[in-house]
């Protein structure tokens, strides 16, 4: 058998399936309508983010005329939810664009939006743990020092 080096790399897969690789991984017409209704639901979510952050920055510029505290804890909590709502967003838009064009680069742009998001969340969990657990043992010290005295 001769090689033929002036063959394109996909040569052998299908044509009209991008998705499709030389393993046999294959995208499936109901996982592609899995993927889009999770990127509906993904943009419907980040679209109430973005309003959210919109009422809450209008509410701290309220906050900073009555209460200047107030307001900068409200700022805190925008820059923790703003990295959230914007890589789901990003993560929806770019796997839409990947189904309904069968854009592999958007796929690969989506899915790496995704995998930062839950990324940022399972940080934030572990910080929360972290806080919430040094909390309890500082109250049984403090409750057990209390009683001592």
């Amino acid at each position: 058998m001769e090689d033929n080096f002036n063959q394109p790399l996909d040569t052998g897969l299908e044509a009209n399936n991008l998705f499709a690789t030389a393993s046999g991984f294959r995208i499936t017409p109901k996982v592609r309508q899995y993927w889009k209704e999770s990127a509906d639901w993904g943009i419907f979510f980040s679209t109430l983010g973005f309003l959210y952050i919109g009422m809450m920055l209008l509410a701290s510029f309220f906050l900073m005329l009555m209460d200047g505290g107030r307001a900068v804890f409200t700022i805190m909590t925008l820059f923790l939810v703003m990295p959230l709502v914007w890589l789901l967003f990003n993560f929806s838009r770019h796997t839409r664009r990947a189904v309904l064009y069968d854009d592999a680069a958007a796929a690969h742009v989506g899915f790496a939006n995704l995998r930062r998001l839950v990324h940022l969340i399972g940080l934030f969990i572990l910080v929360a743990l972290v806080l919430f657990s040094s909390t309890f043992f500082l109250t049984l010290l403090g409750l057990s020092l209390r009683k001592l005295n």
